[in-house]
């Protein structure tokens, strides 16, 4: 196909060779036209550059058109338009290149000029300076390339969606090192008239990367001021204005725009090369101190501030001076001119100092809380000289001494300034704090000389970043709400910056929100960023907004880890693991001096159930953070002596390390003989006073079987505010286990009110609710559970499991999707979703599922074992006895393994070897009665009734209070001819543990199966009174209640399950049914129609609906709904 020349048309073609598709014209100049086209080979959108003048000066054009993409294929910057390819035709040469969506930043200007509106907001002017600082940035990577663009201008750089700068069009480019070809004016003044620097304009002079530096400077005068340096009315005019007259001031134009801004502009377009900025770098990082409203480089005194500083600096010369100046009365009216600056001068000075040393300030407590902290120190020294609060910046000093665990030198450090200690309340209280870590023993307060003077904003200050560094932003939101809402003279950033974070992480919205919204007075300063960041963060539905806003606050401070982490958290949050996995490695790999990106990587990577990757990503480092990570990946993996070693070398790096000691606990608990050792490591936690060992010290107890001395423990520790809602989390589980549902239910209920923003709450009480069959309350605080964290892969698990137990199949699916995407290798997950596609008829895709687990790790045992489940329900006999060898391959100790063999054989009809194998388990654990209630339903199966009673006696003598046991006992005993017994062993169980409705359900089948109905009855009731929502004993209860035609009763327990969960169609057709019993015609119609409408795909609800309306006689509605179901008569 023979190539069409664009420019014989003033119409964009259709079509463009065989490879580019023409969609539409972007732009036309003088020798080319530019189109927007699709790349047919390569599938992407491009920009498709052809060039149209190549008749009588061809050459010329040749030559640009070869240089050009010479030149621009030299980068790749993302805030350049990165040449593709380019090809020489002389009927069509073209230049492929990067489509860049967007609006032309002239067009931009122009509008707003149109308008009569610039960046008048601090906001929209910040915005624009970062915009323009990009673009510096992008044009000093070209510069570094060697490369001047000759043609910067606002019709040259595009503006994308995102407001980032992409600057174009490359085709005036020369390589700098080469200088000028010619030497012409006419070579140099190729460009834009009005952007010409005077260098461009004169004779023989080299151009380098400083004549864009004057061209990005007229351009940014332009944005700021709507209008051009110099306006005149002819070419040349113009030219002798830009050789010959100063650079005007943007503040003529507008004086609103700030004095530091303004000497910018200026440096920028100074005539004189060698006085503008040298590089683009130096301008953008001038720009950059623009938007942290830090001093900048382009600032020039003026002569008489000057002479100010230097009497202030050498007072005696200047006195001298100004009396010789004043014998000269020709000198009297300047001299008069400079003592009527001096306080003003001085005022500004003093206000500028102020800005200084607060700026300073905040950046040290900002690497204080980051970690940083010999970067806070030397912000805290710098502060402190340049008259910052002297409480503000010892408090400084001393908290990151702290923050280093050096309590010694922060004890040191408060000795040199005894009466400001003794003054202040805060700074004793951290002498104190640091000779209790020091030691391990609580230190009494000292009494004060005289009253101590009430808190100021410096006190609050300390107090709160104390309790913000130990984990309690409760406590720290109390102090920074004193100290903004009381006593701050000013505002103050780091102030309202703390108090925005601090209510954030306690789920304080509307504090959150006010703070965040003060914060935009402070628009380019990170830690206003952050804190808006971390606000979005906690509320619902803004994770997008706060992703945008914490990259925004990253870039302003690239060293911090603050917005990192919380930007890590965000996107996990979304779902977006891969893109915080490669954020944290990023990081690693460019500060790997920082172990804590190790760290994080680490969790991270444990979280997606690569216990593998963690152990290898922590391999080397040293620290004790990273030491507990490296235990808790092997422990994972089953490598209890290597964890105990990894916790042991934390222990010893940082005996105070709560967390570390806590951990041993569990590996000791887990390892074969390692319980003696775990009660004296316990003992060693019962040392500590600071209520975090309290807790751990209650855990330990707990693990290691003490339970009694475990409740009194923690019952201490759930007096300390900082660990009461984990304490009241251990006491309802313990109050669970022992069979106390309501305790249980109600210390789950009062540790989530105590801290409603802590996930692990509403994951306690939705397992709560889960194990007491009301499946929509586990469902709606797991929901919750999955607001407060999106990303966490277990509650997804979690809430699948209980929305297929409502029936909601759908709903389920995508929950354990949801999950699988997150942590697709993660046992806890694949557990529960294994059981969701067998149940649901997905053998296939569980198949599938297990078999890629297996194929990036071969020695994955949930995969190998739902693997044989999966062939057992396809019938793939063989297959199953496969994937059956290898799981006894790899948990041949295992006795439940055995169960789950036997239980295969069995059903494949080898019942003796299911037998044997089940016994094989009990053998290998005789005290074990779940292993002895499986085998009595094995023996059962088989029909050794007898065997089956006798084994399921053992494992009532083994285990006589477990209510699951005593369950599957009397299932066994009423199933093998003894139901009486069963009877009277399950009304002893419901007496002893009346909240497990397990027991009620069973108890209630067997006196059903017995014609006990009134007693059945009961007990079914007695179900619904441990769990008002189990779907179990309503189906149970409500077919007794219709058997024995107790219909208002039927009638109104199929009410009460419409109502608890309207989403199933069972229970609109049951109480359909119900009613039509009772002779309620129209009410059941009416009921039946709307559920209709609601469960069109239900034949059941239709059917029912059928024999409503012939029972009520409504011919014509009834012969519609027989044609739409083709149900025949009758």
């Amino acid at each position: 196909m023979t190539p069409r020349t664009p420019g014989r048309s003033q119409d964009a073609p259709s079509d463009y060779g065989e490879r580019f598709e023409i969609l539409r014209e972007l732009g036309r100049g003088g020798q080319g036209v530019v189109y927007l086209a699709r790349d047919r080979t390569l599938g992407r959108e491009v920009a498709l550059k052809v060039f149209t003048t190549v008749g009588a000066d061809s050459r010329r054009v040749r030559a640009r058109f070869e240089r050009e993409v010479e030149l621009a294929s030299r980068i790749d910057h993302p805030g350049l338009c990165r040449v593709y390819e380019g090809k020489w035709d002389t009927s069509a040469p073209y230049v492929v290149m990067r489509y860049v969506d967007g609006e032309l930043l002239s067009r931009r200007i122009e509008r707003q000029r149109r308008e009569g509106a610039r960046a008048d907001t601090a906001g929209e002017r910040q915005a624009l300076l970062g915009l323009f600082e990009a673009a510096a940035r992008a044009l000093h990577a070209a510069h570094a390339a060697g490369i001047v663009h000759r043609d910067v201008k606002p019709g040259n750089i595009m503006v994308t969606p995102q407001g980032r700068p992409v600057v174009l069009d490359f085709g005036m480019a020369l390589a700098e090192e080469s200088g000028l070809a010619d030497g012409s004016r006419s070579a140099h003044a190729r460009g834009t008239p009005a952007y010409l620097s005077p260098e461009q304009l004169g004779d023989g002079l080299q151009l380098d990367r400083r004549t864009d530096v004057y061209a990005l400077g007229v351009s940014l005068f332009e944005a700021l001021t709507g209008r051009l340096p110099f306006e005149e009315r002819n070419r040349e005019a113009l030219y002798r204005a830009i050789l010959e007259h100063p650079a005007p001031s943007p503040r003529r134009r507008d004086p609103s725009l700030p004095r530091d801004l303004d000497a910018v502009v200026r440096m920028a377009m100074d005539k004189d090369p060698d006085r503008r900025y040298g590089t683009m770098l130096e301008l953008a990082d001038d720009l950059g101190r623009l938007q942290r409203e830090e001093p900048v480089r382009a600032r020039r005194p003026s002569w008489i501030r000057g002479l100010v500083r230097h009497a202030r600096q050498r007072p005696a010369a200047t006195a001298l001076a100004l009396l010789l100046s004043l014998a000269l009365p020709m000198f009297g009216s300047l001299i008069g001119r400079i003592v009527a600056e001096i306080p003003e001068v001085l005022a500004w000075e003093e206000a500028r100092a102020l800005e200084r040393a607060e700026l300073t300030l905040e950046q040290g407590y900002e690497a204080l809380l980051d970690g940083r902290y010999a970067g806070a120190r030397q912000r805290f020294r710098s502060a402190q000289a340049d008259g910052a609060s002297a409480v503000e910046t010892l408090g400084g000093v001393v908290l990151t001494l702290m923050g280093e665990r050096r309590w010694q030198a922060a004890i040191d450090r408060l000795g040199t300034q005894p009466q400001l200690v003794v003054e202040r309340p805060v700074l004793e209280m951290f002498r104190r704090t640091a000779i209790s870590r020091r030691s391990g023993v609580a230190v009494a307060a000292r009494a004060p000389a005289s009253k101590p003077r009430p808190d100021d904003t410096a006190d609050f200050l300390l107090r709160a970043v104390w309790n913000l560094m130990e984990g309690r932003p409760r406590s720290a939101r109390d102090a920074l709400r004193s100290a903004v809402f009381g006593h701050a003279a000013r505002p103050r950033l780091l102030l309202h910056a703390l108090l925005a974070v601090a209510a954030a992480r306690v789920q304080d919205a509307e504090t959150g929100r006010l703070l965040a919204d003060a914060c935009g007075k402070w628009p380019a300063r990170f830690l206003a960023a952050y804190a808006h960041g971390v606000v979005l963060a906690s509320l619902e539905g803004h994770e997008d907004e706060a992703i945008g806003v914490l990259e925004r606050a990253v870039r302003l401070n690239p060293k911090s880890a603050l917005a990192v982490v919380e930007l890590e958290g965000v996107l996990v949050r979304k779902g977006r693991i891969d893109d915080a996995t490669t954020i944290l490695a990023e990081r690693a790999a460019r500060e790997p001096e920082r172990i804590e990106w190790r760290i994080r990587l680490a969790r991270l990577q444990m979280a997606q159930g690569s216990a593998k990757l963690a152990v290898a990503t922590l391999s080397g480092c040293s620290t004790a953070e990273a030491f507990l990570g490296l235990a808790r990946a092997r422990h994972r993996l089953g490598r209890a002596s290597e964890a105990t070693a990894a916790l042991r070398e934390a222990i010893g790096s940082d005996p105070h390390l709560v967390s570390a000691r806590a951990e041993l606990v569990r590996v000791l608990v887990d390892s074969d003989d390692a319980e003696a050792a775990a009660r004296e490591h316990a003992g060693n936690l019962r040392a500590h006073a600071p209520p975090e060992w309290r807790l751990a010290y209650g855990n330990a107890l707990l693990a290691v079987g003490r339970v009694d001395e475990a409740v009194e423990a923690l019952a201490a520790a759930s007096a300390h505010p900082t660990v009461r809602a984990a304490a009241i989390r251990t006491l309802a589980r313990i109050a669970w286990s022992q069979g106390d549902s309501d305790t249980a239910l109600d210390r789950a209920r009062e540790a989530i009110r105590e801290s409603p923003g802590d996930v692990d709450g509403w994951r306690l009480l939705g397992r709560f609710e889960y194990q007491r069959n009301d499946w929509r309350g586990a469902v709606d605080a797991w929901e919750r559970a999955r607001l407060l964290e999106p990303g966490h892969a277990r509650t997804s698990s979690d809430l699948g499991r209980a929305l297929q137990l409502l029936g909601l199949a759908d709903e389920a699916r995508r929950a354990f999707l949801e999950a699988s995407r997150l942590s697709p290798r993660d046992d806890y997950l694949l557990r529960y979703f294994a059981n969701f596609l067998l149940s649901s008829g997905a053998s296939e895709e569980l198949v599938a599922l297990c078999n890629g687990i297996l194929a990036e790790d071969a020695d994955h045992f949930l995969a190998r074992f739902n693997l044989a489940r999966a062939y057992q329900r396809l019938r793939r006999i063989p297959d199953a006895r496969a994937a059956w060898a290898g799981v006894l391959e790899q948990a041949s100790d295992q006795p439940w393994v055995h169960v789950r063999y036997g239980r295969f054989l069995c059903a494949t009809g080898q019942m003796e070897e299911g037998i044997r194998e089940c016994r094989t388990a009990v053998g290998m654990d005789p005290l074990d009665a779940p292993g002895h209630a499986a085998l009595a339903s094995v023996l059962l199966l088989a029909g050794r009734k007898t065997d089956a009673r006798r084994v399921a006696e053992s494992a009532l003598a083994l285990r006589p209070k477990d209510p699951g046991v005593l369950v599957d006992v009397g299932r066994v005993l009423a199933q093998t001819g003894r139901p009486r017994e069963a009877i009277e062993l399950l009304q002893e169980t419901v007496r002893r543990h009346p909240g497990q409705p397990r027991s009620w359900v069973t108890l209630g089948r067997i006196l059903d199966s017995e014609g006990r109905r009134p007693e059945a009855i009961a007990a079914f009731r007695g179900g619904l009174r441990a769990a008002p929502q189990d779907l179990t004993a309503h189906l149970r209860l409500v077919r007794l209640l219709e058997a024995g035609d107790l219909l208002e009763e039927a009638t109104a327990t199929w009410r009460t399950m419409v109502a608890l969960h309207p989403d199933v169609p069972l229970h609109h057709t049951g109480l359909g049914s119900v009613l039509l019993r009772r002779g309620h015609d129209a009410e059941a119609v009416r009921i039946l129609a709307n559920a209709v409408e609601d469960f069109p795909g239900d034949r059941s609800l239709h059917v029912t609906l059928v024999r409503a309306l012939a029972q009520a006689g409504n011919r014509g509605a009834l012969d519609a709904e027989r044609r739409r179901w083709s149900l025949r008569s009758g």
